[in-house]
């Protein structure tokens, strides 16, 4: 039986009811709609999970499918413009790892104020974070329109490339606030149990982005055509329309759980601290999980194009893994901060085992797909026999893995959702950086062979779920949970 923490402290039992602590009331104060919504603290555990994982893993699809339509797209204009597309993704990968920081800290105070019903909390620390990546959308700007042709030469582009891609990059980096704030507000939405309103947002605006990518690149409906830089804009506008939506929501006073004020957006580094402290660790996870892809790929690059190649495509392929993991995983946040912040810690690791469990179930599916079709499935994107082959040995390894690489995401996700975002970074340093890196290196050269790589990227995925369940039955989320509570109550 896993570990479920230990009982709330005395002193918490014995302290007056949540009201009487209650400090002067925060920038947001004032009555809320529908003050008896929905509590992810009573009920069904596994209905709850569901009904906040099936809409965000959909989202995630949503999200994967337009990468492969808007590629598709750019396709039609040659190979430069696809390497200018990929190699700008730099971008959006530094943009994810900002804002994913705030977006983890977010998740965590809001779940944690909502599971007592603390909605004036709960938008007082949504109007920070939205200050927060706010500010951080400026500097991208700042520093990515500029250093634009800079950035790409780095990477080692052609003057073509750098061409083509330098206008897509700064329309990327000029509006970087419309992907920031969208994170933001779907971490919040979720952390109070409402995955519907931002699947359904972002579907609007990737339907609009789909609709407008051929129109803005070749130029139809006369249009001028704009080439690459139409992806971006493209992007851009089907964004705003998703941002609309989430303004709408958040600002309109509608919604059941926050009621947004232009006014409430301004800067209270008190009440940004806690987000900035828990959202550090969590953007430092992302660091280290694309510095060690970074180097795993300079290490594959020197066996050649076919094996990266193999490498790229299952790597696109693993995202579908990602998906119902990223699903679960969020239920998993959004139910251990609520039930932490209701001082109810059995219920709060029993949903993260339960999410476990469905998100295993789930992704041990894929694992047979891959496993035994992985020749089928890499075809898909190469027909050379050589990719082919290599793709699919890689497949094998990782459908070994999979299942144990879910049980770390979920977990992490789960001991974000109590406040704890140190362990889960330290056990992508350990897996990814420590062991996965290393071991890749070391068994590449001794089999002389590129399937090295291929098993210590398995080897790494089991290491990372192994430690994710010593880590989560620590009950260090648990405690920290608990201090985020009594701060917010003293």
């Amino acid at each position: 039986m896993p570990v479920d923490g230990s009982e709330t402290s005395a002193a918490c039992r014995a302290g007056r009811p949540a009201e009487e602590h209650q400090a002067p009331a925060p920038p947001v104060a004032r009555p809320m709609l529908r003050p008896d919504g929905p509590s992810l603290t009573e009920g069904s555990i596994p209905r709850e999970i569901v009904r906040i994982a099936m809409p965000t893993w959909g989202a995630f699809v949503s999200h994967d499918l337009l990468g492969i339509v808007d590629m598709f797209f750019v396709g039609k204009l040659g190979a430069p413009a696809v390497a200018a597309v990929s190699m700008s993704g730099l971008m959006f990968g530094i943009i994810m790892m900002l804002t994913q920081g705030v977006a983890g800290g977010t998740m965590a105070l809001v779940a944690n104020a909502m599971g007592t019903g603390d909605r004036d909390h709960a938008t007082a620390v949504v109007a920070q974070s939205l200050s927060m990546v706010a500010v951080l959308s400026v500097i991208v700007a700042a520093l990515g329109i500029p250093l634009a042709d800079s950035m790409l030469r780095l990477l080692g582009a052609s003057e073509t490339v750098v061409e083509l891609g330098a206008g897509y990059l700064r329309i990327v980096a000029g509006g970087s606030a419309t992907m920031m704030l969208m994170i933001v507000f779907g971490a919040s939405l979720r952390a109070a149990g409402d995955a519907r309103t931002p699947f359904l947002a972002m579907v609007l605006g990737n339907v609009v982005n789909i609709v407008l990518d051929p129109i803005l690149i070749f130029g139809w409906l006369g249009v001028p055509e704009l080439g690459v830089p139409g992806s971006a804009w493209a992007t851009l506008v089907g964004r705003t329309v998703a941002l609309a939506v989430m303004i709408r929501v958040f600002f309109g006073g509608e919604h059941e759980h926050f009621r947004l004020r232009v006014q409430d957006l301004r800067p209270h580094p008190r009440q940004m601290a806690p987000i900035a402290s828990i959202g550090l660790f969590a953007s430092g996870r992302m660091l280290m999980q694309n510095f060690g892809s970074l180097l795993l790929m300079r290490l594959v690059a020197g066996y050649g194009t076919l094996a990266v190649a193999a490498f790229g495509i299952c790597m696109r392929l693993q995202m579908v893994v990602f998906g119902p993991s990223m699903g679960f995983g969020t239920a998993a946040a959004a139910l251990v901060g609520q039930n932490v912040g209701a001082q109810r810690p059995q219920r709060a690791a029993r949903s993260a085992w339960i999410a476990v469990g469905l998100a295993a179930a789930v992704v041990l599916c894929f694992s047979l797909a891959f496993c035994f079709g992985g020749r089928v499935l890499v075809g898909l994107f190469n027909d050379d026999p050589a990719v082919r082959d290599l793709g699919a040995g890689l497949l094998r390894w990782l459908s070994f893995s999979f299942v144990l690489l879910s049980v770390s995401f979920v977990l992490g996700n789960a001991m974000t959702g109590g406040g704890d975002t140190v362990l889960p970074m330290v056990i992508v340093g350990v897996a990814v950086i420590l062991f996965t890196v290393p071991t890749a290196y070391w068994l590449s050269a001794k089999w002389d062979s590129v399937h090295g790589v291929w098993a210590a990227l398995a080897g790494g995925n089991v290491l990372s779920g192994l430690l994710a369940v010593v880590a989560f039955r620590l009950g260090r989320w648990q405690r920290i949970g608990e201090r985020i509570r009594r701060r917010r109550l003293a």
